[in-house]
């Protein structure tokens, strides 16, 4: 039986454009590449990895790929509630502090060890994570400060703590962008006293 050439040819072509549609969609489906602004993360075979700019191979079954943003998140940290802070002098003082932070470029896995990547309650449990860390770090700077001083120059004060705070605190992958202080205040609040 004769076959005509062309369809050869032409089967020839069909089965070369398929195969290249198949590894384009094979290679857009397994190298994942960030968009501005955010990482992938990938978890599963080989440990953690993670891309801000290239491509990064997320192989189905054997990975998974979260995004991270590299956005700033507000995190209340409660301490006027719970704890009293101790200056150099004796004086006691309680405060509020907020923090901006946003995840260090060199800090995604321990950031995404330590925290997670699922954005429901991201700045609860940043704040659960940093909490002590900041806490023990806030006691240790105060305990070198004179409590007036440090009510008069607030600004100074807060400058002091972002600092401190980088240099003597484990962030988890965090880096402070901003650091506000409220309710600063001698003494332990009402509250505090009818609780004990």
């Amino acid at each position: 039986m004769l076959t005509n050439p062309l369809f050869g040819f032409i089967s020839t072509r069909k089965i070369i454009a398929a195969s290249i549609a198949i590894i384009a969609f094979v290679v857009l489906k397994v190298f994942k590449k960030p968009k501005s602004g955010t990482a992938i993360v990938r978890s599963g075979l080989g440990g953690l990895k993670y891309s801000t700019t290239g491509r990064i191979i997320v192989l189905p079954f054997f990975h998974r790929a979260d995004v991270l943003s590299m956005d700033s998140w507000n995190v209340r940290i409660p301490f006027v509630l719970a704890d009293e802070i101790r200056f150099f002098d004796g004086d006691l003082a309680t405060m509020k502090l907020e923090v901006i932070v946003t995840p260090s470029e060199s800090g995604i896995l321990d950031f995404a060890e330590s925290v997670g990547l699922n954005k429901a309650g991201m700045e609860d449990r940043i704040a659960d994570v940093i909490y002590k860390e900041v806490l023990d770090a806030l006691r240790k700077l105060c305990g070198e400060l004179i409590l007036n001083e440090s009510l008069h120059n607030v600004a100074g004060f807060t400058n002091g703590m972002v600092d401190y705070f980088t240099e003597h605190c484990d962030l988890h992958g965090l880096e402070i962008h901003k650091l506000t202080v409220s309710d600063f205040q001698s003494g332990v609040p009402p509250t505090m006293n009818d609780q004990t």
